[in-house]
């Protein structure tokens, strides 16, 4: 069997959050078909799922079992999404849940000590944190070279993945000294996983979409152009963002080739398009009653990115 990465076409999955039937009806109409208990499709075309498989939706195992069959039969590619990579970190003992986080909803489904819990939490441990395309890389939330790179000295393998020991190395240097190599190995994974955030000068707040008062913004991490907090946030459907002059210096990157991410909850009624010349988000918001969306990514035409390209499902 070649390998996935010989693929002539990669059809890149959004954020699913457990819904399965979406999962389903995308595949179904990405021209995927069932094959020997997993999906294949007739042409070779590869699978491509950006992560948070689960929380919030009412198929989380399945979900989980569904995406493994395909990558373990070679006709998908998966990469970590901060969910799962939060869910290792409570199977560790490293985070605690509050009574609103979504990951409850995962355990009411796979109760720790349960067969399916270890199941999916020995598979998250495999799932790289990053996929390296031909001519393009798919990431969670955030292309950023010096994370990347800062991982691959620190633990990554040469696949990209992590082990435990290293996720507790990590997680345990969030609050250790500035600069040392386990807060160095924690920022990497958080940039990569969450996003790039700056912290809003004081007084300014604004609400997320929970409810939660926040002192930092999400960032659109691409745009070198943004004048303002309001004009730099990535937070959509957040109407109280401070439109106030930014007041200091604000990293920012703009890959030469294809970066393909998911995590930021678009729009779920907007029409998909990318959100600039190398960069698309496939993130509409599957999690809150949007369409599952996929972007085809074809390895002879990397680019110019195009609308076009954009499959979705029907909201539920």
């Amino acid at each position: 069997m070649c390998s996935p990465l010989q693929a002539p076409g990669f059809d890149i999955i959004g954020d699913i959050h457990g819904h399965l039937e979406l999962l389903i009806q995308l595949l179904a109409k990405l021209g995927y078909q069932p094959s020997a208990g997993s999906w294949r499709h007739p042409e070779g075309r590869i699978a491509v799922f950006v992560g948070d498989l689960i929380d919030r939706g009412p198929s989380q195992v399945e979900t989980v079992r569904t995406v493994r069959r395909m990558v373990e039969a070679g006709h998908a590619l998966c990469c970590l999404g901060n969910h799962e990579f939060n869910a290792i970190c409570c199977a560790l003992g490293l985070r605690t849940l509050s009574d609103s986080d979504p990951h409850h909803t995962f355990l009411k489904e796979a109760p720790k000590g349960s067969a399916s819990y270890h199941d999916c939490l020995y598979w998250f441990l495999t799932l790289p944190v990053w996929l390296d395309l031909p001519g393009a890389t798919v990431v969670h939330a955030c292309y950023d070279q010096a994370s990347m790179q800062q991982l691959t000295g620190a633990g990554v393998t040469q696949s990209h993945t992590l082990d435990k020991d290293f996720y507790a190395f990590a997680i345990h240097g969030k609050n250790a000294p500035p600069d040392t190599p386990e807060n160095l190995a924690y920022h990497a994974l958080d940039t990569l996983l969450k996003g790039r955030e700056v912290q809003l000068p004081p007084p300014n707040t604004f609400t997320d979409n929970d409810g939660r008062k926040r002192t930092r913004i999400r960032i659109r991490w691409w745009d070198n152009r943004a004048k303002t907090y309001a004009s730099l946030a990535l937070q959509p459907g957040v109407r109280d963002l401070p439109n106030v002059p930014l007041t200091c210096p604000v990293e920012t990157c703009r890959p030469k080739q294809p970066v393909i991410v998911g995590h930021y909850w678009l729009p779920p009624k907007s029409k998909p398009k990318p959100l600039a010349s190398t960069v698309v988000c496939v993130d509409y918001s599957a999690g809150h009653g949007g369409p599952l969306a996929c972007y085809r990514y074809n390895p002879e035409n990397p680019k110019p990115l195009l609308a076009k390209n954009f499959v979705t499902t029907q909201s539920p």
